[in-house]
């Protein structure tokens, strides 16, 4: 037996199970970015206004299609 072969073997190895870490905490992060950004994208139909608020006018656009 080489020493030289299990060394490249234990590389091969450890390589391996980086990438395999990696691969996975990459599409759990995704997963969880993913996510967050569609809760805030639909929080404001949930009821729960995230960043605009109703400033007590309408929009002319709003008043255009009401009159219509």
């Amino acid at each position: 037996m080489n020493s030289r072969t299990s060394r490249t073997q234990m590389m091969y190895t450890l390589g391996f199970l980086f990438f395999l870490i990696s691969a996975f905490a990459s599409f759990f992060t995704g997963v969880k970015v993913g996510a967050d950004k569609t809760e805030a994208k639909y929080s404001q139909l949930n009821g729960h206004p995230s960043a605009q608020e109703f400033s007590g006018s309408y929009q002319q656009q709003d008043l255009v299609t009401f009159l219509s």
